[in-house]
């Protein structure tokens, strides 16, 4: 019997409310790892500004207090850590034929052709969009998504590549799990996840009390929500101008 690895994205804990009546809008952001650290961190400072232009307050994590207390972790000598779920590529050979628990909003099993191009190269690409697929499909490892319960269409298909054979995807019902855990991967997932929690993934981190391996830099990243509140501001003026001129033409 393989070895079984606890996967936890740290988008699981930040909801994304798309189908939301009125606010929608305001989650409406894709994810690239491909962005500049300076274009990426200004997108965040726009989203931001969406909140505040709609006088709501900045979303952020749920409670993850009880969340390590769900898994056995005493063989757990070391966890992995990153910001890019594709690190997680650097130990799928180890778990091939055993399992994947994946605590994540998204199944990372393929979403365009493209994934599958990279999940069966030579040399393969491993990435944030198919890693899953990976070890799904090729490694024959059995792959366990397990959606947060603020995910409100957990069995769609019309995000998964149609070459990708299906992980087993769920929504997490938050009760213990019974198998001994042999490793444990976490990453931050910085292009769902906004850098003003990231603080609280330091804090989720160190409550799993393991000793940790940073894969990459995973630096808390520069955040000013007064730079926020200035966008906001600017766009409040330029909605002021364009209605007065709207009014003088219809005048």
């Amino acid at each position: 019997m393989g070895a079984t690895l606890l996967s936890v994205d740290f988008d699981y804990f930040f909801p994304v409310y798309r189908n939301h009546p009125d606010f929608y809008h305001l989650y409406d952001w894709g994810c690239s790892e491909n962005r500049s650290q300076g274009l990426a961190l200004s997108i965040w400072n726009s989203r931001a500004s969406g909140f505040l232009l709609n006088d709501l307050p900045l979303p952020d994590v749920l409670p993850f207090d009880a969340f390590w207390d769900r898994f056995d972790l005493s063989e757990v000598m070391t966890m992995m850590i990153s910001d890019s779920h594709s690190c997680i590529g650097n130990d799928l050979a180890y778990y091939r034929g055993g399992k994947i628990l994946n605590f994540d909003a998204h199944h990372d099993a393929g979403y365009s052709d493209r994934d599958v191009i990279d999940a069966t190269a030579t040399p393969v690409r491993v990435t944030c969009s198919n890693w899953a697929m990976i070890a799904n499909n090729i490694l024959d490892t059995e792959v366990y998504t397990f959606y947060p319960k603020w995910h409100q269409d957990p069995k769609t298909t019309r995000d998964g590549s149609p070459k990708c054979k299906a992980v087993r995807r769920r929504i997490d019902d938050g009760k213990k799990r019974s198998e001994k855990i042999d490793g444990v991967f976490v990453c931050r997932s910085g292009g769902w996840v906004p850098p003003w929690v990231d603080q609280k993934f330091d804090e989720f981190v160190n409550m799993a009390g393991l000793d940790t391996e940073w894969l990459e830099d995973v630096d808390v990243r520069p955040f000013s929500i007064a730079d926020a509140e200035k966008e906001a501001e600017l766009v409040r003026e330029m909605r002021t101008s364009f209605a007065s001129n709207v009014s003088q033409c219809v005048v």
